[in-house]
């Protein structure tokens, strides 16, 4: 986060709500590949943090699986 806070000025609650451009930005920083298993690990937590399960998606992208899971979390409440 500390690259993308310095090369891109995006922070974890800038992610959370322009999860597209978050991903622009680490793809940019670290490339597709590395970004694709820190996509994943941060996917994993996000959802663990909120009390859901991730199940991941093959054709899910980030920015569906972050406004879905504040979705879930928001109605479960």
């Amino acid at each position: 986060m500390f690259l993308l806070k310095r090369k891109f000025n995006m922070d974890v609650q800038e992610a959370i709500e322009k999860p597209e451009e978050f991903v622009y930005a680490l793809r940019n920083a670290i490339g597709s590949k590395g970004s694709q298993i820190l996509e994943n690990l941060i996917l994993a937590k996000f959802h663990s943090k909120l009390g859901l399960k991730y199940e991941k998606n093959e054709n899910k992208e980030f920015a569906e699986y972050i406004r879905d899971a504040c979705r879930k979390f928001w109605n479960k409440s």
